[in-house]
């Protein structure tokens, strides 16, 4: 997953899971923002979101078929923390 801004600035988040591409099972993924904003991404001004398969380091590298679903891409606000 990749976020950028209208100045140029991009951020890449891969999952962890190397075999996320390839289950037959429906899978969430959560991202924490803040992996953006460290690499940075001014949150406050997205302006393009990419989702992509493959090996980041070689993008020649064969592929595959199949089909990916992808949905509801959603951006939360942290919970708040319980104040004692």
């Amino acid at each position: 997953m990749a976020l950028s801004n209208a100045d140029g600035t991009t951020a890449v988040v891969t999952n962890s899971d190397a075999n996320a591409a390839v289950t037959e099972v429906w899978a969430e993924w959560q991202i924490d923002l803040s992996e953006f904003a460290n690499q940075g991404v001014n949150l406050a001004d997205v302006d393009k979101i990419a989702v992509g398969l493959g090996a980041t380091g070689d993008p020649a590298a064969a592929g595959g078929s199949g089909t990916v679903f992808i949905d509801d891409i959603v951006l939360l606000r942290p919970a708040p923390t319980p104040q004692p």
